[in-house]
């Protein structure tokens, strides 16, 4: 048994199709097939359950599968921590992180961190949970900035979640809408309003859904788009209310909204740093998520 037979299975166990996963792993499908077959042969058991149009885990593959992924990502931690041992002047970094987030945490952190280390080399992936999730488990990007991650898919992929902060939602309005005068919002008040949501995919369309006590958005008094920037625009031309994470509520960009705090319990999201787990990050990597610890930690992010 050796490493590129597991990395072999884990990533058939992903793809569910061996010649997905012979893709992935840059090999041809007959080569993928015997390092997974020998692996069954020196287990003494059978990992998959092959079907002619899929194939399943058996009970011994799923028991694997968990301490495979966990032995490869010790194996990739090290490798990159020789690979780039010390190596803070000319390292690499990409994130993962959803696009509720990116423009209102990342531009001041990156701003401090550019300036300790000018040499290395930033990428910024934005993405759904869903995506980011998958581009973590890949090993597409060191760590991801995200939302609500159910505790049954972090066991089911062998992943990490760090907790940073708690951020409180709001509601946005046009300054001329009837509720402007409220100090504070009650989910009540807005049962019957038109809402602008973000599409489905995104984390935080469902805990705006949960807020405003809807049950649908087939009511057909909704709009739905892709990004913030363009709901805080519809709701400023009074096309709708909008619940909006505290950090974009910007009024001096937006002089035609309100931006209302809700009653309590207030409403909020927990913002989190998701790696895989047991993986030690690249000197680069460790470095900017230590500041993104302490930005988010002190209240300056």
């Amino acid at each position: 048994m050796d490493l590129k037979q597991l990395r072999y299975f884990v990533t058939v166990a992903h793809e569910r199709n061996f010649s997905r996963a012979a893709e992935r792993c840059h090999v041809t499908q007959p080569t993928l097939s015997q390092g997974v077959q020998s692996l069954e042969e020196f287990l003494g058991e059978p990992l998959f359950i092959r079907h002619p149009r899929n194939i399943q885990l058996t009970k011994a593959g799923t028991e694997l599968l968990e301490r495979a992924t966990i032995i490869l990502n010790e194996a990739e931690g090290i490798e990159n921590l020789f690979q780039q041992r010390g190596d803070l002047q000319h390292g690499s970094v990409t994130i993962g992180i959803i696009p509720t987030l990116a423009p209102f945490l990342l531009p001041q952190i990156l701003v401090e961190f550019r300036k300790a280390h000018p040499h290395i080399s930033l990428h910024i992936k934005e993405g759904q949970t869903s995506v980011l999730i998958a581009a973590t488990v890949a090993g597409d990007v060191d760590f991801s900035l995200t939302s609500d991650v159910e505790k049954s898919v972090l066991n089911k992929w062998s992943l990490f979640l760090k907790p940073l902060f708690t951020e409180q939602l709001m509601l946005a309005m046009n300054s001329n809408h009837p509720l402007a005068s409220k100090e504070n919002i009650s989910p009540k008040d807005i049962k019957n309003e038109s809402l602008i949501f973000l599409t489905e995919g995104h984390c935080f369309r469902e805990q705006s859904i949960k807020v405003c006590l809807k049950k649908s958005l087939e009511t057909g008094d909704t709009i739905e788009c892709e990004q913030l920037s363009t709901i805080l625009a519809l709701v400023q031309s009074e096309l709708g209310l909008a619940i909006i994470p505290q950090m974009a509520c910007q009024p001096g960009s937006w002089r035609k909204l309100r931006f209302i705090p809700f009653k309590a319990p207030t409403p909020s999201r927990q913002i989190a740093l998701l790696k895989k787990r047991g993986q030690a990050l690249s000197p680069a990597a460790e470095a900017l998520s230590a500041s993104i610890l302490k930005a988010t930690q002190m209240g300056k992010a």
